[in-house]
């Protein structure tokens, strides 16, 4: 069994969000891969953004993210990529099933 990364977790499940089925990730169409593509370099944009900001509202939006991840953190590094995305997709998992 493949252990997919959470930046991979994100990009299939907005796929799949989208109508698309993990076939049409291995399609070799230009179609079909710009658009696995887009979405990928949408998710890590996300994920890019708050890493990078330095306003108060910010930091503490990326604390609760990392927190919400569930990840333990070393406190030399207490924000990390990783962790931010599955906090990204756990929000956006539970904003989708409380709608």
């Amino acid at each position: 069994m493949v252990q997919l990364s959470p930046a991979d977790r994100i990009v299939l499940q907005t796929a799949q969000g989208s109508g698309a089925s993990v076939g049409m990730l291995e399609q070799e169409s230009g179609p079909a891969l710009f658009k696995c593509v887009l979405i990928a370099t949408q998710a890590c944009v996300l994920a890019w953004r708050p890493m990078r900001e330095t306003v108060e509202q910010t930091v503490r939006t990326r604390e609760f993210l990392v927190r919400l991840s569930g990840r333990q953190m070393k406190r030399t590094r207490p924000v990390t990529a990783p962790a931010l995305l599955d906090g990204l997709f756990k929000s956006f998992s539970l904003w989708g099933r409380l709608e």
